[in-house]
C-alpha cells in the first residue's frame, strides 16, 4: 500500500504460488504473474524488489546478463535474502 502513496501505479507481483501473488496483487490493484515468467518480467520493470527467506539471491548473474541484453535502460535490483541476513546477525552475537 505504501507504493500507492508514493505514486507507483503499476507493479507486477510474483510469488512461489500464483494464488498468493493474486491475493497480494488484488490489494494494490496490480498484476499477478506466474513465477515461470520471471526473466520476461525483469525485461519489463524499472525496479525489482525481492524479499525471501532463502540463503541466496533470487537474481543470478546469469539472469542479469540475459536481461541486460534485452533492456534499453538500467534495472535497479534490491534482492534481500533475509535468511542470509539472519545468519550474519547470529555470527555477530
Amino acid at each position: 500500500k505504501s507504493f500507492e502513496v508514493k505514486g507507483i501505479k503499476n507493479a507486477i507481483i510474483m510469488n512461489r504460488t500464483f494464488e498468493k501473488a493474486e491475493v497480494l496483487a488484488e490489494e494494490g490493484h496490480w498484476v499477478a504473474k506466474d513465477y515461470s515468467l520471471f526473466n520476461e518480467c525483469l525485461k519489463e520493470v524499472d525496479i525489482f524488489i525481492c524479499s525471501t527467506g532463502s540463503d541466496g539471491c533470487v537474481v543470478s548473474q546469469e539472469n542479469m546478463v540475459d536481461v541486460n541484453k534485452m533492456r534499453k535502460k538500467d534495472l535497479f535490483v534490491f534482492d534481500l535474502c533475509l535468511f542470509a541476513v539472519k545468519k550474519i546477525k547470529n555470527k555477530l552475537k
